[in-house]
Protein backbone atom coordinates (compact mmCIF):
# COMPACT_ATOMS: atom_id res chain seq x y z
CA UNK A 1 0.00 0.00 0.00
CA UNK A 2 1.28 3.45 -0.83
CA UNK A 3 1.00 6.56 1.27
CA UNK A 4 -2.10 7.63 -0.71
CA UNK A 5 -4.16 4.70 0.58
CA UNK A 6 -3.96 2.79 -2.69
CA UNK A 7 -3.35 -0.96 -2.87
CA UNK A 8 -2.88 -2.21 -6.43
CA UNK A 9 -5.09 0.61 -7.72
CA UNK A 10 -7.82 0.07 -5.12
CA UNK A 11 -9.08 3.25 -3.47
CA UNK A 12 -8.86 1.89 0.06
CA UNK A 13 -10.07 5.04 1.83
CA UNK A 14 -13.25 5.35 -0.23
CA UNK A 15 -13.85 1.62 0.17
CA UNK A 16 -13.51 1.98 3.95
CA UNK A 17 -16.02 4.85 3.93
CA UNK A 18 -18.51 2.78 1.94
CA UNK A 19 -18.06 -0.22 4.25
CA UNK A 20 -18.60 2.05 7.28
CA UNK A 21 -21.84 3.30 5.70
CA UNK A 22 -22.94 -0.29 5.10
CA UNK A 23 -22.20 -1.24 8.70
CA UNK A 24 -24.21 1.74 9.93
CA UNK A 25 -27.10 0.67 7.68
CA UNK A 26 -26.86 -2.88 9.00
CA UNK A 27 -27.11 -1.60 12.59
CA UNK A 28 -30.14 0.50 11.61
CA UNK A 29 -31.82 -2.52 10.00
CA UNK A 30 -31.19 -4.63 13.07
CA UNK A 31 -32.58 -1.91 15.33
CA UNK A 32 -35.79 -1.85 13.28
CA UNK A 33 -36.28 -5.50 12.35
CA UNK A 34 -34.12 -7.47 14.81
CA UNK A 35 -32.64 -10.84 13.94
CA UNK A 36 -34.01 -12.07 10.62
CA UNK A 37 -31.78 -15.13 10.26
CA UNK A 38 -34.86 -17.36 10.50
CA UNK A 39 -36.07 -16.24 7.06
CA UNK A 40 -35.65 -18.80 4.27
CA UNK A 41 -33.33 -17.94 1.38
CA UNK A 42 -36.03 -18.27 -1.28
CA UNK A 43 -33.50 -19.14 -3.98
CA UNK A 44 -33.19 -21.79 -6.65
CA UNK A 45 -35.51 -23.09 -9.32
CA UNK A 46 -35.53 -23.23 -13.09
CA UNK A 47 -36.97 -19.74 -13.57
CA UNK A 48 -34.23 -18.15 -11.46
CA UNK A 49 -31.54 -20.17 -13.26
CA UNK A 50 -32.94 -18.98 -16.60
CA UNK A 51 -32.93 -15.38 -15.35
CA UNK A 52 -29.27 -15.75 -14.33
CA UNK A 53 -28.48 -17.02 -17.84
CA UNK A 54 -30.25 -13.98 -19.34
CA UNK A 55 -28.37 -11.60 -17.05
CA UNK A 56 -25.03 -13.15 -18.09
CA UNK A 57 -26.03 -12.82 -21.75
CA UNK A 58 -27.07 -9.19 -21.18
CA UNK A 59 -23.61 -8.44 -19.76
CA UNK A 60 -21.91 -10.03 -22.73
CA UNK A 61 -24.19 -8.25 -25.20
CA UNK A 62 -23.70 -4.84 -23.55
CA UNK A 63 -20.19 -4.46 -24.96
CA UNK A 64 -18.99 -0.89 -24.49
CA UNK A 65 -22.36 -0.03 -22.94
CA UNK A 66 -21.70 -2.26 -19.92
CA UNK A 67 -22.78 -0.61 -16.67
CA UNK A 68 -22.60 -1.39 -12.98
CA UNK A 69 -26.32 -2.17 -13.19
CA UNK A 70 -25.59 -4.96 -15.67
CA UNK A 71 -22.88 -6.41 -13.44
CA UNK A 72 -24.85 -6.21 -10.19
CA UNK A 73 -27.93 -7.68 -11.82
CA UNK A 74 -25.86 -10.59 -13.10
CA UNK A 75 -24.39 -11.31 -9.65
CA UNK A 76 -27.73 -10.97 -7.88
CA UNK A 77 -29.46 -13.22 -10.41
CA UNK A 78 -26.69 -15.79 -10.00
CA UNK A 79 -27.25 -15.67 -6.25
CA UNK A 80 -31.00 -16.10 -6.69
CA UNK A 81 -30.33 -19.22 -8.76
CA UNK A 82 -28.15 -20.91 -6.09
CA UNK A 83 -29.47 -23.46 -3.63
CA UNK A 84 -26.27 -24.65 -1.94
CA UNK A 85 -25.38 -22.45 1.07
CA UNK A 86 -21.65 -22.20 0.26
CA UNK A 87 -22.27 -21.31 -3.39
CA UNK A 88 -25.02 -18.86 -2.39
CA UNK A 89 -22.67 -17.13 0.05
CA UNK A 90 -20.03 -16.94 -2.67
CA UNK A 91 -22.44 -15.26 -5.09
CA UNK A 92 -23.68 -12.88 -2.39
CA UNK A 93 -20.06 -12.01 -1.51
CA UNK A 94 -19.36 -11.23 -5.18
CA UNK A 95 -22.52 -9.11 -5.40
CA UNK A 96 -21.67 -7.32 -2.16
CA UNK A 97 -18.13 -6.53 -3.28
CA UNK A 98 -19.41 -5.25 -6.61
CA UNK A 99 -21.98 -3.05 -4.88
CA UNK A 100 -19.21 -1.63 -2.67
CA UNK A 101 -17.18 -0.93 -5.82
CA UNK A 102 -20.18 0.79 -7.43
CA UNK A 103 -20.83 2.96 -4.36
CA UNK A 104 -17.15 3.94 -4.25
CA UNK A 105 -17.22 4.82 -7.96
CA UNK A 106 -20.25 7.07 -7.41
CA UNK A 107 -18.40 8.86 -4.60
CA UNK A 108 -15.25 9.29 -6.68
CA UNK A 109 -17.21 10.64 -9.65
CA UNK A 110 -19.06 13.07 -7.39
CA UNK A 111 -15.76 14.26 -5.89
CA UNK A 112 -14.45 15.23 -9.33
CA UNK A 113 -17.73 16.45 -10.82
CA UNK A 114 -18.23 13.36 -12.96
CA UNK A 115 -21.48 11.98 -14.38
CA UNK A 116 -24.40 11.61 -12.02
CA UNK A 117 -25.93 8.28 -11.12
CA UNK A 118 -28.45 7.05 -13.64
CA UNK A 119 -26.85 8.77 -16.62
CA UNK A 120 -25.81 5.51 -18.22
CA UNK A 121 -22.24 6.80 -18.44
CA UNK A 122 -19.63 4.12 -17.86
CA UNK A 123 -16.09 4.51 -16.61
Amino acid sequence: MTGTGQASGLDVETTREVLADLLAERYAQHAIWGDQSRLPDGTGGEARAARADRARADCQAAGDGLTFRHLVEEEICEAYAETEPEALCGELRQAGALIVQWMAAIRRRAAVGGPAAGTGAHQ
